[in-house]
């Protein structure tokens, strides 16, 4: 079988693919362990996404766009705190994959009633400066999205570049400290 440059561009661009969530893995992974010392777990099992098609006419969902990651303390019902990466965004575009953190507090505590994407739409849908803002610096959201003003009291959210994370050492200081803080 011969190979064109066009099929190993393709075949590359997969496997690039595949060692970014494999990296978003290894983040996840690593920051379970960091919130379980604290007494916080993980919500939803092993579950990162949704909404993901197996319908030949939107493939546009084949390939996930974002991942989640969702934690509560033993003793603490109503506070969630947890990360969102976003790999891209057709609705509000962004320049490079994001790590979205949130710590929030919900009306009352029912994993049926929570929403997988709430800290996306925290930081997609609340307030459009934000999004300019991928610096880790805590931004307080005004909750006027109908999705979440009903079931989330209050809310902040930071954002870093996926990038800036190479290291445990960058999950503990970039994400881990900012979410217990």
């Amino acid at each position: 079988m011969k190979k064109t440059n066009k099929g190993k561009n393709i075949s590359l661009a997969i496997e690039y693919v595949q060692r970014i969530f494999r990296e978003s893995n290894q983040v996840i992974r690593h920051l379970d362990n960091l919130m379980e010392k604290e007494s916080y777990s993980h919500l939803y099992g092993n579950t990162v996404t949704r909404d993901l098609s197996h319908d030949l006419e939107k493939p546009e969902q084949w390939l996930p766009d974002s991942i989640f990651r969702y934690y509560r303390q033993t003793d603490d019902n109503k506070t969630i705190r947890g990360i969102t990466i976003t790999y891209w965004n057709d609705e509000e575009p962004i320049e490079e994959p994001i790590l979205i953190g949130a710590v929030f507090t919900c009306s009352k505590f029912d994993v049926q009633e929570r929403k997988y994407w709430d800290i996306w739409r925290l930081w997609f849908k609340d307030d459009e400066e934000k999004l300019k803002s991928i610096d880790g610096n805590f931004h307080d959201c005004n909750l006027e999205d109908e999705e979440v003003k009903d079931r989330i009291i209050k809310a902040k959210v930071f954002a870093i570049p996926l990038v800036s994370i190479s290291s445990n050492e960058d999950i503990y200081n970039k994400v881990y400290k900012r979410l217990i803080e």
